[in-house]
């Protein structure tokens, strides 16, 4: 429940980036500062599960 829960906010926060980086509002750090505090509260097999889905998700963005 909880992995699915930060594999949402992943994504969200993924699509959010994409968004707002094409309209260059975004600030940047603060992204990456919450994906860091969210990434690095995971499990190992959690982190891997995320890296597997975001670079599925973002294969698809193309």
């Amino acid at each position: 429940m909880v992995l699915g829960f930060l594999l949402a906010k992943a994504i969200l926060l993924t699509r959010e980036i994409n968004s707002h980086h094409q309209s260059g509002v975004f600030k940047l750090k603060d992204a990456r500062r919450q994906t860091a505090e969210m990434v690095l509260s995971m499990s190992e097999q959690g982190r891997s599960l995320l890296a597997r889905r975001t670079s599925r998700f973002l294969h698809t963005m193309d």
